[in-house]
C-alpha cells in the first residue's frame, strides 16, 4: 500500500460520517494502521517522514478525536485503551522531566528531535496536551478504571 493514512480520518468518526456498523469496523480498520500494539499514541500518519506531523509522532489531539470517535461508535474498550496507554506515557514522562510536551513518539515515548529533522523542537507544558490528559483522567475515573493505570505507571 502506497497511500499516505492520516490521524485527520478519525475526524470523519469523530462527527459522525459513517452509519454505526460501517463506522465501528472502519474506526477498528484505522486504529489498526495508526495505533500499533504496545505503540501509546495514534500515529499521525502510517509513513515516517522528515517532519513533525509524520509517521509515529503522536500528538494529544489525534488521541483525543480518537478516543471520542471510539465512545461515539460504541468502541468502549478502544476508547478506554487508547486513554490508558496515551496517559501511561505523558504521566511516565512527567514523572521524569516534570513536563508535559506537545508531541512524542509513539513506541517509545520520546521526546527529542532526531537531529537534520525538519522539527522546530518540542514545547513544554503544551496546553493540548495538558487538556487531552484531563480529559482521559476524568473519563477514566468515571468508569471506575484508575486503578489501571496506576498499575502500569508503577
Amino acid at each position: 500500500m502506497n497511500e499516505v493514512i492520516s490521524a485527520a480520518s478519525f475526524f470523519l468518526f469523530y462527527y459522525g460520517f459513517y452509519p454505526k456498523a460501517e463506522g465501528r469496523r472502519k474506526l477498528r480498520e484505522l486504529l489498526g494502521i495508526l495505533k500499533p500494539t504496545r505503540h501509546k499514541g495514534v500515529h499521525t500518519t502510517n509513513r515516517e517522514g522528515p517532519g513533525q506531523w509524520d509517521g509515529e509522532w503522536t500528538w494529544a489531539p489525534f488521541n483525543e478525536i480518537a478516543f471520542q470517535s471510539c465512545l461515539r461508535y460504541g468502541l468502549k474498550a478502544e476508547a478506554a485503551e487508547l486513554a490508558l496507554d496515551y496517559l501511561e506515557m505523558t504521566i511516565g514522562t512527567f514523572t521524569k522531566t516534570g513536563h508535559f510536551y506537545e508531541k512524542q513518539r509513539a513506541s517509545n515515548g520520546s521526546t527529542q528531535i532526531p537531529e537534520g529533522s525538519e522539527i522546530y523542537g518540542n514545547e513544554e507544558g503544551f496546553g493540548w496536551t495538558n487538556g487531552t490528559v484531563l480529559v482521559f483522567l476524568e473519563y477514566l475515573a468515571k468508569q471506575g478504571r484508575l486503578s489501571e493505570l496506576e498499575s502500569r505507571l508503577k
